[in-house]
C-alpha cells in the first residue's frame, strides 16, 4: 500500500517497482498526482479522501474573502510601519466594502463549494454558481442561484473556484475568462494552483481588473 501526499506524484515507475502493491490512498481529496492508468493496469486500486478537509477549506475561503475586501495584508503593514491614522483617514473617505453587500459566484458546487455557501448564507450575501452539471435540489437547500459562468463572471464581485485539478480544468481561469470578470472584482483560490494561469491572473491584478486575489494553492 502506498498512503500519499495529495500533492506528491506517484508516477509509473514506482508502481511498477512494487510488484505486490494493492492500494494506493491519497491522504487528501486530490488523485491528479497519481498515474491511474498504471494503477488500473496493475489492478491496483485507487483511493481519496472525499470531503475529508471540506469544512476546513470552506472556512479558509471565507477568511481569503474577509481578508481581500479588508485589505488585511495592507493594513497590517502600514500598521507594523506606524502609519495606522493614514491607513485610518484614507480607508475612511475611499470605504470599504463588506461582504453582505457583494454578490459571491462559486465556480463548483461539491463538498467545499457546498459548505461555503452554507456560510455565506450568515452574512446575508447573494450567492450563485456554476457547475457542469446544475443542481436544483442543492438550490432550495443552500440558498444558491444558478448562473452561466459568463454572467457569473461579469456580474460577482468575488469568485470562488473550487474544482478539482484535472485535464479539463487546468488553467480554467485564463485571460479570457480574467477579461470577463467584473472591474474591481476578486478571485479566491483554495482549490488547486493549475486551475489558473499565473500570468493572466497577474495582467488583471496589474490592469486594476481585478481589486485583489485570495489564494491558498
Amino acid at each position: 500500500m502506498i498512503f500519499a501526499d495529495a500533492i506528491r506524484p506517484v508516477p509509473r515507475e514506482l508502481i511498477e517497482k512494487m510488484p505486490h502493491l494493492k492500494l494506493i490512498h491519497s491522504e487528501g481529496v486530490g488523485y491528479d498526482k497519481i498515474d491511474c492508468a498504471a494503477a488500473r493496469e496493475r489492478g491496483v486500486f485507487v483511493c481519496n479522501n472525499a470531503a475529508a478537509n471540506s469544512q476546513a477549506v470552506a472556512e479558509q475561503a471565507v477568511l481569503l474573502m474577509l481578508a481581500c475586501l479588508r485589505r488585511t495584508v495592507e493594513g497590517d503593514r502600514m500598521v507594523r510601519a506606524g502609519r495606522q491614522m493614514e491607513a485610518k483617514s484614507t480607508w475612511s473617505l475611499e470605504g470599504i466594502r463588506e461582504l453582505w453587500s457583494c454578490r459571491v459566484g462559486l465556480i463548483g458546487l461539491g463538498a467545499i463549494g457546498r459548505e461555503t455557501a452554507k456560510r455565506l448564507r450568515s452574512f446575508d450575501c447573494p450567492v450563485c454558481y456554476y457547475s457542469r452539471t446544475r443542481r436544483p435540489a442543492e438550490e432550495n437547500a443552500l440558498g444558491v442561484t444558478y448562473a452561466p459562468l459568463p454572467q457569473l463572471l461579469s456580474q460577482c464581485d468575488i469568485v470562488s473556484l473550487h474544482l478539482p485539478s484535472a485535464p479539463d480544468t487546468f488553467q480554467f481561469m485564463s485571460r479570457e475568462n480574467f477579461r470577463q470578470m467584473k472591474p474591481g472584482s476578486i478571485l479566491i483560490n483554495t482549490s488547486r494552483g493549475e486551475l489558473v494561469d499565473d500570468s493572466a491572473l497577474i495582467a488583471a491584478l496589474r490592469s486594476g481588473r481585478l481589486a485583489g486575489a485570495g489564494l491558498d494553492t
